[in-house]
């Protein structure tokens, strides 16, 4: 097995990227001629899984939010997430390996070159409380100016500021 320095998953010997966080492995040896095959996911000791949620849409600044929806805004552009119905959210960017895509896709603002991981970080909400939780990610998620440690749940309060990697977001309950 190959072990990934980036998710720390472990991988087919013969596997050349990651198939958990998409990674580039360690030199294969895997003979060139050799067909490619898909990637056999072996079990991982905590999965950052997405909920079953389907993506979410990003509303424009110029189409004001629903009165009590709460919502992530992207601060740069203030299109937004409406959240209101989501139990937990994961937020990232899309995968191009793979075609997957988180509830909240940043791509469109930003994403990569704000060093947003595919699977960045999940907002939960959990006994009218909701929650934000770092999924391991390799830039860090920052709630104002506190650090969050990796798959640690940490309260969110209406006007949070939320950065991720680079790209800052706004966090609003209601």
């Amino acid at each position: 097995m190959k072990h990934c320095q980036q998710c720390q998953a472990n991988n087919r010997d013969d596997a050349v990227f990651c198939a958990y966080c998409g990674i580039a492995l360690a030199e294969s040896t895997a003979p060139l001629s050799a067909p490619l095959q898909p990637p056999e996911l072996l079990p991982r000791e905590s999965p950052p899984a997405p909920s079953a949620a389907r993506a979410l849409a990003a509303a424009p600044a110029t189409q004001p939010p629903s009165p009590g929806h709460p919502r992530v805004v992207v601060a740069a552009s203030g299109a937004y997430f409406d959240i209101s119905h989501c139990a937990q959210v994961v937020i990232g960017r899309v995968d191009p390996i793979s075609g997957t895509a988180p509830e909240i896709d940043l791509t469109e603002h930003g994403a990569e070159e704000g060093g947003i991981s595919r699977q960045h970080c999940r907002i939960i909400l959990a006994d009218n409380q909701y929650l934000a939780e770092d999924l391991s990610s390799r830039n860090g998620t920052w709630i104002g100016s506190t650090r969050l440690p990796p798959n640690a749940r940490t309260p969110l309060k209406h006007g949070d500021q939320i950065r991720l990697g680079k790209l800052i977001l706004n966090f609003f309950a209601s």
